[in-house]
């Protein structure tokens, strides 16, 4: 899962704006092996069924001469974050993080409670059959 840096050990990037960690291991892994990253998206449709998004290869380029070592690495990984980011922007509500993900301040949780119906986002929403 590219969103989720469980192990601590991943770089920072930029997710909507806030620094956010994110795993940089499978973009070592490719540069090291050549083997190209394909960000794929499962989403939920409004009949139940599931749509599969496969998005083109992210390929990790070979180091340039008096590059930084990383630089590669990070450039491809910048490039998921923007097809996350887009995805996530087309798709919230098949997002979800179980843990805390970004801190957030008093003010900016108080305006969001204001915002969120008891009961959570979906309360009081009624889906019919179309």
């Amino acid at each position: 899962q590219g969103d989720r840096d469980v192990s601590g050990t991943g770089r920072t990037f930029t997710l909507f704006g806030a620094p956010t960690p994110l795993p940089i291991g499978p973009f070592q892994l490719a540069a090291q092996s050549g083997a190209p990253l394909f960000p794929v998206f499962v989403l939920q449709c409004d009949d139940g069924r599931y749509e599969t998004i496969v998005h083109p290869p992210i390929r990790v380029r070979p180091t340039r001469p008096g590059e930084k070592r990383d630089g590669p690495v990070v450039e491809a990984a910048e490039r998921f974050v923007a097809i996350l980011t887009e995805t996530i922007r087309n798709h919230p509500t098949q997002w979800f993080q179980f843990t805390r993900f970004w801190e957030v301040s008093p003010d900016l949780k108080a305006q969001l409670e204001k915002r969120v119906p008891p009961g959570g986002p979906g309360a009081g929403v009624r889906r019919t059959a179309a």
